[in-house]
């Protein structure tokens, strides 16, 4: 401790008291001390008694333990009161802040403050979806693709305003071009998705006729034609052309982007595409025994370093560890390897999750292998991924070691005259339970510990044909399913543990494609939708109705059934009433922006 060189003459010589000194508009706070040789001096006030052991502020990826550095005292006070207040969730994305209160045994106090930051999930994991990274002012697009004549589209990516429910032709909609790059005998590009590329307004389109994909830009309040990126690979020597099938997630960690691919002659391929440039680094293939077809399922980003490809010709699931090698180049090493008994068509994992385990745990949504494999039932799957390892391992022994869910009363006979397979598509995970939607029309409510099936709703082949995506509102407690191949989108009730079907609303004009033809599958909803941050508002397309893009008021709709004694069914064709509000754009806009 400091003493001051000049002593300030005062009256007060207690050892409890201070005194201030001023000097101008500046004042200083002294207290009395003993220093050497009795002589009393003052020095310079302070009520610090505690100060932070560690950094005052700590960032923490979702899911990181956190550990208290604690606090030290200063000049070795002693403390006769001390407390620490706050805490901080690691599996939610936030600024926490811990508050140290403390005092001494004189009675000063004191109080000090350490923030800790739960950085976003895409710190850790790649966002599963890249809307998240669209800037401000795109954020209120969403963008589909519009496929080919032949399948009343008009060849194009479109956006539409959901927020505000516009859409300007002129600049909300481009046209792909015919290219060089066409698989023989096809007319037209065909785009099936559009999904942005990273952290750009770049977009990257499946163009599902062409051995290339193409690259668009939202710029000057239009959309662009950048360029088209061809698709090709060399495999023992042989070039080996391939057409995209699903773009993945962005990994900001490496600026990259998972492509997995399609009609790669008899080989299941994923290409690495780095997204400054959009140039394929690395393409990834597996030769295909036979099992199935040569198209890849979804590419799926375990965690920021290790990805898994759905190796559906041969009903496999590899895991790839990614990294940069000594040239700086980035490379990929294959870690393990598991079979998935039939075709997988995507891999689910928990979006809000409550520990390490459910931050590693995921879910295959399978295929009914028919005679061609030993499961004849739709299916999901759970597994669980060790980081260490680079491995799947079996989930924690639970509810008898169950793992999988077994679809069993799935209505083949209906799917078979449809020429729609047995299938579940995609699944939604709230809480401590797994929703998911099987082609059939039935939906399932799965314990996420025992993977038991403790609800079903059966909403019929005639209503929920092709059930595939789920959407929720948290503020009505709602599921909202899209049915690929039905007029109706159905809402199910979750409201206070309940599964129950809620009703249907029919989102199609009465016409010429309101009935499914198995012999032309188009999709009367497209393979997305997008409800409101407030939960309130459901927006998809009725893709065949001349691309009519509906917003639908929930809060409205369900207020229908307490006008009556039955579940509602609610048919409208106006474009715009307190129920639903559309616009048509044209074409047959089927998949869209993830």
């Amino acid at each position: 401790m400091k003493f001051l060189k000049k002593v300030i003459t005062t009256n007060c010589l207690l050892l409890g008291c201070t005194v201030v000194y001023t000097m101008g508009s500046d004042s200083f706070k002294y207290v009395p001390v003993v220093g050497e040789g009795g002589i009393v001096v003052f020095v310079p006030y302070s009520s610090k008694i505690i100060e932070l052991k560690g950094p005052e502020i700590i960032h923490l990826n979702l899911g990181d333990t956190y550990r208290d550095f604690g606090i030290r005292t200063l000049d070795n006070n002693e403390l006769s009161s001390f407390q620490i207040i706050g805490n901080v969730n690691i599996f939610k994305s936030g600024t926490y802040t811990i508050k140290y209160t403390a005092t001494d045994s004189e009675g000063h106090k004191d109080e000090i403050e350490r923030t800790v930051i739960v950085l976003p999930r895409d710190a850790l994991l790649p966002r599963d979806t890249n809307l998240y990274y669209a800037p401000y002012n795109e954020k209120g697009y969403l963008y589909f693709a519009d496929p080919q004549p032949d399948e009343h589209g008009e060849n194009r990516v479109i956006r539409v305003n959901y927020k505000n429910m516009t859409f300007n032709e002129n600049n909300d909609s481009i046209i792909l071009t015919e290219d060089a790059y066409l698989i023989p005998g096809k007319t037209h590009s065909n785009p099936h998705s559009v999904d942005r590329a990273g952290k750009t307004n770049k977009f990257y389109v499946r163009t599902q006729n062409a051995y290339s994909f193409d690259v668009i830009e939202a710029k000057n309040g239009k959309l662009e034609y950048l360029k088209t990126v061809p698709l090709s690979t060399d495999i023992n020597g042989t070039t080996v052309q391939y057409s995209p099938r699903a773009f993945g997630a962005y990994n900001a960690k490496y600026n990259i982007q998972l492509l997995s691919g399609r009609n790669a002659d008899h080989y299941s391929v994923t290409a690495i595409i780095n997204v400054e440039n959009d140039e394929i680094i690395k393409t990834i293939s597996t030769h295909i025994n036979g099992k199935g077809s040569n198209v890849t399922g979804h590419a799926k980003w375990l965690n920021k370093d290790y990805f898994a490809v759905i190796d559906r010709g041969n009903h496999a699931i590899h895991v790839y560890k990614i990294f940069k090698n000594y040239e700086g180049r980035i490379d990929v090493l294959e870690t393990d390897s598991i079979d998935t008994i039939t075709p997988i068509h995507a891999l689910e994992r928990v979006e809000n999750p409550k520990n390490i385990i459910d931050l590693n745990t995921f879910y295959t949504m399978g295929v009914a292998s028919g005679t061609n494999g030993s499961n004849e039932n739709p299916f999901i799957e759970k597994l669980i991924f060790d980081s260490n390892s680079g491995k799947f391992v079996p989930p924690p022994p639970c509810g008898g070691g169950k793992r999988i869910a077994d679809f069993i009363n799935t209505d083949y006979s209906g799917l078979a005259a449809k020429k729609i397979p047995a299938a579940t598509h995609h699944a939604s995970i709230i809480g401590d339970y797994i929703y998911v939607p099987v082609y059939d029309g039935k939906i399932y409510k799965i314990n996420r510990d025992t993977m038991a099936i403790v609800g079903k709703v059966d909403t019929g082949i005639e209503k929920g044909l092709g059930a595939g995506h789920i959407v929720y509102s948290k503020s009505l407690n709602l599921l909202v399913i899209t049915n690929h191949w039905s007029p109706y989108i159905t809402l199910i009730d979750i409201s206070n543990n309940q599964f129950k079907l809620k009703g249907y609303m029919k989102i199609y004009r009465d016409g010429d494609h309101d009935i499914f033809n198995p012999d032309e599958k188009h999709l009367m909803q497209p393979h997305f939708a997008q409800i409101s941050d407030d939960g309130k508002y459901f927006y998809t397309f009725a893709s065949q109705d001349n691309g009519r893009f509906v917003k639908v008021n929930l809060e409205e709709l369900i207020k229908i059934e307490q006008n009556c004694d039955k579940i509602f069914e609610y048919d409208n064709d106006s474009n715009n009433s307190s129920v639903l509000k559309s616009i048509d754009v044209g074409g047959a806009p089927e998949q869209a922006h993830s």
